[in-house]
């Protein structure tokens, strides 16, 4: 038997008002291209899925976020050509300005209203949110 495989990836929704941060994926992406997403990313060895968070946020926005102001929301698990689980937290607090800092993956960042998200976002990453919507903290994908 093949040994198995789980990706761990940590994303957040950075809240502000009645507003959600979300970036959107460069249109030479091999995954997802043009489509928006919640920032975040795999867990590299050696640190928690809450360290994942705030180096992706760094690494992608510029911010610094407090580990206590994560605000643990959702996890979902996908089945498919790569299987993984994903955690997903909340924050409202952070400090800096958010930066697309990495212009080669995404195209821009966007504040979006809640009430009237785009259709071109990741599905997993809208099914996420109407999981949210509706106060379930686990969703799985296939």
């Amino acid at each position: 038997m093949a040994p198995h495989t789980l990706v761990a990836y940590a994303l957040v929704m950075l809240v502000h008002d009645d507003s959600i941060l979300m970036l959107k994926r460069s249109a030479l992406s091999k995954f997802a291209p043009g489509v928006y997403s919640f920032p975040g990313g795999r867990v590299e060895k050696n640190e928690t899925i809450r360290q994942a968070v705030i180096r992706e946020v760094q690494e992608e926005l510029g911010l610094a976020i407090d580990e206590n102001d994560l605000e643990f929301v959702h996890t979902f698990y996908r089945k498919g050509e790569h299987e993984l689980v994903a955690c997903i937290f909340k924050c409202t607090k952070w400090q800096g300005r958010p930066l697309n800092k990495e212009p080669e993956k995404h195209e821009e960042l966007q504040w979006l209203d809640f009430d009237n998200l785009p259709e071109n976002i990741i599905p997993a990453h809208r099914k996420v949110w109407e999981c949210i919507q509706q106060g379930k903290m686990y969703s799985e994908h296939f």
